[in-house]
């Protein structure tokens, strides 16, 4: 009883491959897909799938990116056009480099 009881667990848990077919083409071409020929025609459909997969993702957010650009790029446009205030910038003092940051306190006396 318990090593009929461990046996139906080992074959529970094998794998089966059952393929019915009356053609003679399938039948012979049914043969094992190992080699390098199967494992590139094997990689040539994995990375066709993988390109239709990424184009259909594509396909898919492309018509919410376009309604998302009616938005935003106006509101780029604006912000880009707005000029920030002269008022509030501080001359460079004299004599100082250009790329120098301007100083509101005046120099030591030395």
């Amino acid at each position: 009883q318990t090593q009929l009881a461990a046996l139906e667990d080992a074959v529970a848990l094998a794998p089966v491959e059952v393929r019915l077919s009356t053609d003679e083409q399938v039948l012979a071409d049914a043969g094992d897909d190992t080699g390098f020929l199967a494992g590139l025609t094997a990689g040539w459909r994995a990375y066709t799938a993988s390109v239709t997969m990424l184009l259909t993702a594509v396909g898919a957010v492309l018509p919410f990116a376009a309604a998302a650009a009616l938005v935003i790029v106006p509101v780029v446009v604006f912000l880009r056009r707005r000029r920030v205030p002269t008022s509030n910038l501080v001359p460079a003092p004299a004599g100082a480099p250009a790329s120098a940051p301007a100083t509101t306190q005046p120099p030591a006396a030395g």
